[in-house]
Formats: C-alpha cells, structure tokens, sequence
C-alpha cells in the first residue's frame, strides 16, 4: 500500500513532470499521469487516472513503417487531457 501510495504521489505532481502543459489538476481533480515511447520512435502512449477514471492514448501507425516526429507528449496529452477533463467537468 506504501508503496502503491509513493508511486501516485509522483505520478501525480506537476513539478516531477516535464510536460509542457501540465494536466496533472482539473477542477479540484488529480490526474496520475505516465507516458511511453518505443525505442525507435514510431510509437508512443500516455496512460493515466484519477479516483475515478482510468484511460489511455496510443499515437503511432498501423504498419510501423512511418517514424513520428516530435514529443510523444505533446502528440497524446491533448487527447487524453481533453476526454479526462471533459468527463470529469460534471
């Protein structure tokens, strides 16, 4: 449980994060927040909750044959940002 508790508490602090725009507070929400990019950089997700949703985005093409350009970070927050913010407004 400890542990479990270390690990969101980080997850969840904007200043651990490198986020350009930080999603991490909503509307008096926390949002625990991770993201992942292969090695070769054709892949990439963001994975994260709150109390009461959980919800994840993958940016990348089907085949694997096209290399994305940029931050996977700023591909994937303003998809998961905008649903976890939209479903947490009421």
């Amino acid at each position: 449980d400890e542990s479990a508790y270390i690990v969101a508490d980080m997850m969840e602090d904007p200043n651990a994060s490198y986020f350009p725009r930080k999603p991490h507070r909503y509307n008096g929400h926390k949002f625990a927040v991770k993201t992942g990019t292969t090695n070769d950089s054709k892949d990439g997700w963001l994975m994260g909750y709150s109390t009461q949703y959980a919800a994840g985005v993958w940016v990348g093409y089907h085949n694997r044959q096209v290399e994305l350009s940029g931050f996977m970070e700023v591909m994937t927050e303003p998809i998961w940002g905008g649903w976890m913010r939209r479903v947490h407004d009421n």
